[in-house]
């Protein structure tokens, strides 16, 4: 059986008219909704390595999350997050949201600016809605491409466990610690002297 599409919104300031309209549509789209709240006192890695963010398919993250205060020596926005997030799970699907014009062409999907539901719902329904359905298309025909490849012959387990490693969020190196890496190395350099 393929498990619930997951879907997260991250914002530092959540936005209630579209987690409405996101609630709603988890139910009519049968999707598990989450959303994460970013402050200050995180980056971009407890984002990455969030268990809410590492177990969803689906992840619409404001542009200017990062966009406007120091995390660490460094700046990142929405948009650099989707690239640090596919590197690492690159099943994931990364949808960015911003109050701004998309004026490097990069594909956000603009926030409403209205104040009611109703013309909220009919704004998100007009760019929202047809990118979460392909996504949730997608990644079901992942899952059951997957689960189709685990029986045929020929095919590399090894392989086939990565990439379901990654659609479920788990990375090749979570339970390796920088002193686990360098243990190994230093006991590969002693077999080697």
């Amino acid at each position: 059986m393929i498990e619930k599409v997951r879907l997260i919104y991250i914002d530092d300031k959540i936005d209630n008219l579209l987690t409405a309209y996101l609630q709603a549509l988890s139910e009519t789209l049968d999707f598990q909704y989450d959303e994460r709240e970013f402050n200050t006192t995180e980056n971009y890695d407890n984002l990455i390595k969030d268990n809410l963010v590492k177990s969803s398919n689906i992840v619409l993250i404001d542009s200017q999350l990062f966009e406007n205060m120091s995390v660490g020596e460094q700046k990142f926005s929405g948009e650099e997050f989707r690239l640090l997030l596919t590197k690492e799970y690159p099943y994931k699907k990364v949808f960015i949201v911003s109050q701004n014009d998309d004026e490097k062409n990069i594909g956000y999907i603009n926030k409403s600016i209205y104040e009611d539901y109703q013309s909220t719902k009919i704004h998100y329904d007009n760019v929202l809605l047809e990118k979460i359905e392909n996504a949730i298309k997608e990644v079901k025909d992942e899952k059951m491409l997957l689960q189709g490849m685990v029986d045929k012959e020929g095919v590399d387990l090894v392989m086939l466990e990565k990439i379901s490693n990654s659609i479920r969020g788990v990375s090749e190196f979570d339970a390796l610690t920088k002193e686990d890496i360098d243990k190994v190395i230093e006991m590969f350099n002693e077999l080697n002297l």
